[in-house]
């Protein structure tokens, strides 16, 4: 069932509690078919391994996993969006990875036109796992029950 990301956080309070968050959660597929180009990330609540909470992205800019590294978010100063946040799915605002691909890699083309508006960074957490993803496309939300 495809939903918004309003509804996917309802049914994961629901079916859980309001103090659940990422770390409740575990990745257990990311998937990106070179065929496609959608990157697919699915997770499972420890406590419903029946119930799958899956993010779609295309027209994927670049994507990083980062494993056993949770950051530290006073620290590194990071910023939400308050429109586009939960427990698990995130967009960073002004984040160090943007800036370094804006920097350092061949994607400053994306930087410097006006397609640079639309350009966001959305980080799915999971324990011990973090997937962040540049896309100028907001992902699909779909919830699998078995």
């Amino acid at each position: 069932m495809i939903v918004s990301l309003q509804e996917m956080q309802e049914d994961i309070f629901h079916r859980f509690t309001a103090q659940t968050n990422g770390g409740d959660f575990g990745i257990i597929q990311i998937d990106f078919p070179l065929n496609t180009e959608i990157l697919n990330v699915s997770l499972v609540h420890y406590k419903a391994k029946n119930v799958t909470y899956k993010f779609s992205f295309t027209s994927v800019q670049s994507y990083m996993v980062i494993q056993e590294n949770l950051p530290d978010e006073t620290r590194e100063g990071l910023k939400y969006s308050n429109e586009f946040k939960s427990v698990i799915l995130k967009e960073l605002l002004g984040s160090k990875y943007m800036k370094y691909l804006n920097q350092w890699t061949d994607l400053r083309i994306f930087f410097d036109d006006l397609s640079s508006q639309s350009i966001k960074h959305y980080c799915v957490y999971a324990q011990n796992i973090i997937v962040n993803i540049i896309t100028d496309k907001i992902p699909m939300i779909e919830i699998f029950e078995d």
